[in-house]
């Protein structure tokens, strides 16, 4: 699957809507009598709105939960149970990228996607018949990833699987439509590895966010953009909106799995500085939006429009499941493992708790 660089035809009048809705700039209210003013802009809005926030309607999202006690035991066993609980996609002769989440290297923090669940997920695509494998990482903090690589001990692990790394800060980059259009820009530049790939999987850690409330499987897009053009750390693109941001990636990307190393998980200040936590789980689902959402309620935090809010807007608008009456969990039950997750310094104290 490539993503396509044909140019998209304009619809302001919905752009206009939900840019609004998503920064908060102006009450819904304000840009419907907008709307209401050109009739056929409301039509094909309401069209297309009902549309979205009614895909998937009385369906559920099976995100599976398995039980994974360290890093130093076979993780392909684990991981090859969740795959077979989910919907999982197909894999048969596809180029596949794992993005997981390269951030820094500090020492004892669990900071990094960890090389024994990226390996592991490596093992289990080659036996789903992969016709290549990429890791591929663009961090925030970092213009040249080489010591942080090494350090994290991924870099000597690719080496030994035969695995190439691509640092999708310095690929080469293409001209794509945003789809939603949700913070303003027309196009998004993204790099040709990702462009190219058929299938993404996007493989975060377990993580609160000292602004987003929590870093998942969407928020972890924010590494595919590339340092070339929206420079480090790429907090520029929170100019138009962390949530609209995040929400639009995910829309334009469209990553087809999610698979969180929550094995050793990350609590208070994250993405950097927060306290570890040991959560001994693996997170996999096919829904990004489904997949975050039980990844917060699994550190005890209800992900609605207060906390995590690009969950709950991705959710509103027909981008995957929320609710956890729609999602299906399949393994472990949260009851079993959810753990009450000190919460970032941002975030208020009496949120409601899952």
């Amino acid at each position: 699957m490539t993503l396509r660089t044909k140019p998209r035809k304009k619809r302001l009048t919905r752009r206009q809507f939900t840019r609004l809705m998503l920064t908060g700039a102006i009450g819904g209210s304000v840009a419907i009598a907008e709307l209401a003013a050109r009739p056929l802009g409301l039509i094909k809005w309401l069209g297309v709105s009902f549309r979205r926030m009614g895909k998937g309607i009385g369906t559920q999202s099976k995100v599976a939960i398995v039980n994974a006690p360290s890093y130093d035991i076979d993780l392909l066993t684990p991981l090859r149970t969740a795959w077979e609980l989910i919907d999982s996609p197909v894999i048969a002769n596809k180029r596949v990228v794992l993005k997981p989440n390269i951030i820094y290297n500090l020492p004892d923090r669990a900071i990094n996607t960890h090389p024994a669940v990226i390996e592991a997920a490596i093992q289990l695509l080659q036996e789903k018949g992969a016709k290549e494998i990429i890791v591929a990482e663009g961090t925030a903090y970092q213009r040249d990833l080489t010591d942080l690589l090494w350090s994290s001990g991924i870099k000597p692990m690719l080496e030994l699987r035969g695995i190439k790394f691509v640092d999708l800060n310095h690929d080469d980059v293409v001209k794509v439509p945003s789809k939603g259009s949700y913070t303003g820009r027309e196009y998004t530049w993204l790099p040709k590895t990702i462009a190219e790939a058929d299938l993404i999987v996007s493989m975060p850690k377990l993580k609160t966010h000292h602004w987003a409330g929590a870093t998942l499987s969407m928020k972890n897009l924010y590494g595919i953009v590339p340092g070339l053009k929206y420079g480090w750390p790429k907090n520029n693109l929170h100019v138009t909106g962390i949530e609209a941001n995040i929400v639009e990636l995910y829309e334009t990307l469209a990553p087809q799995l999610a698979i969180v190393d929550g094995i050793m998980g990350m609590e208070e200040d994250g993405p950097l500085f927060g306290k570890n936590r040991n959560s001994q789980i693996l997170v996999v689902g096919t829904d990004l939006v489904a997949v975050d959402a039980t990844c917060c309620r699994l550190m005890g935090i209800e992900p609605d429009k207060e906390t995590v809010k690009h969950i709950w807007y991705a959710d509103w608008l027909g981008l995957g499941v929320f609710s956890p009456e729609r999602i299906k969990i399949m393994g472990v039950p949260i009851n079993t493992v959810r753990q009450n997750y000190e919460l970032p310094p941002t975030l208020d104290r009496d949120i409601k708790r899952y």
